[in-house]
């Protein structure tokens, strides 16, 4: 006789992919719970913040099948010792998350005046997506095998009005809003490498920033404009939020590991003093010996990132004006960034999204780090999948 243990919800795989980082996670959604985060495990990717660059694609890979091979290992291990009552047998998808430069998102209004009121299909809504699909410039991925992998209305109004249930309404004028995220030829190359955990159909991929909103989104239902500001590796990802609608997308090639850089350089020390610089000139512990030399040199740094920031915010359209906040997020040195926007904005808010925040919608196993983003992410894909 055989007896089969009951099982309850899914797991997935998270693989989110930073200019410089691969991080795995493995959440299990459970009917009627919190996503429960079981697992998480980084590796550093050292080369470049081109995607097209061949070392840096191939470093990434590594980083991915090893990712891979670890979590299925650490899946096993629980499953085995019995750790948990109803976990699922298997890992049932793979979601990547992808920052810049892995993909381009976009977010774009396209309006429609009929002459005569007009049913809204949602045949005529795909139809207009697909127009817009072939407007998506291959160069900004790096290479001219451009597909599209996320999608998603982000509202529909009609005749002005924002409505939630438009299928089959009729109105004399359409305003839709959508996000549209595209990737090159790697994007395969990452569908190939973890084909040996996910079949095809259920490996899915999304843009860091859309995950992000509708993370917030869920988190904070009261936001309703505002910019996101997520510094990695080597380049930063914004979007702008207005009136709880996303309506702008954009990057820069200054990160975190770029401002070390340059303040190694600066003050011709090692990545590692360089760190130790930064930590003092935020929390001002350096002595006067030094002072001069630590603060010209991470001022610098700070005030090439602040100027890029301001050129996407113009981009953004906020030529005359700042949003009043700035939710931020850098896993390291976020202090930086917090200030650096301080300083140069007095009017705006930047701040950052509490552990507190996380905790009412995700729980963290004892023996998974505890980090703010994974759970944002956890709680997104929760909120449009589940």
């Amino acid at each position: 006789m055989f007896f089969f243990r009951k099982t309850s919800g899914k797991t997935i795989l998270m693989i989110e992919i930073q200019s410089s980082l691969v991080r795995a996670s493995l959440v299990w959604f459970r009917p009627d719970k919190h996503p429960y985060i079981l697992y998480d495990g980084s590796r550093y990717v050292p080369h470049g913040h081109k995607a097209g660059n061949d070392r840096l694609v191939a470093g990434v890979l590594e980083a991915i099948t090893e990712s891979l091979d670890e979590a299925k290992r650490y899946y096993s291990s629980i499953k085995n010792a019995g750790t948990f009552d109803h976990i699922p047998r298997h890992i049932s998808e793979t979601h990547f998350i992808l920052s810049s430069p892995w993909m381009i998102s976009r977010a774009r209004t396209v309006s429609v005046a009929f002459e005569h009121p007009t049913k809204i299909t949602r045949r005529y809504v795909e139809g207009l997506l697909a127009a817009e699909r072939r407007k998506i410039d291959p160069d900004e991925t790096h290479d001219h095998n451009v597909s599209i992998i996320e999608e998603k209305i982000l509202e529909v109004r009609l005749n002005g009005y924002p409505i939630s249930d438009w299928k089959d309404r009729e109105a004399a004028r359409l305003d839709l809003s959508y996000a549209v995220t595209a990737g090159g030829e790697t994007i395969d190359r990452f569908r190939r490498a973890c084909s040996r955990i996910s079949w095809r159909d259920s490996i899915y991929f999304h843009s860091s920033l859309l995950l992000e909103y509708a993370g917030i989104s869920a988190m904070k239902p009261g936001e309703r404009s505002y910019f996101i500001v997520n510094v990695h590796g080597k380049m930063t990802d914004m979007a702008s939020i207005k009136e709880g609608v996303c309506v702008f997308f954009g990057s820069f090639p200054i990160g975190v590991r770029t401002i070390i850089k340059d303040v190694s350089s600066a003050m011709k020390t090692d990545m590692g003093t360089a760190e130790s610089a930064i930590s003092l000139y935020i929390g001002e512990k350096f002595d006067e010996a030094h002072s001069g030399s630590i603060a010209e040199a991470v001022g610098k740094a700070s005030s090439a990132w602040i100027r890029e920031y301001a050129k996407m915010a113009t981009e953004a359209g906020y030529s005359n004006g700042l949003p009043m906040k700035a939710m931020i997020y850098a896993k390291d040195h976020e202090d930086l960034f917090v200030e650096a926007i301080r300083r140069s904005y007095p009017t705006e808010n930047p701040t950052v999204l509490s552990m507190d925040d996380v905790a009412e919608k995700v729980s963290f196993d004892p023996h998974a780090e505890q980090l703010r983003m994974v759970g944002l992410y956890a709680t997104a894909i929760g909120s449009l999948t589940m």
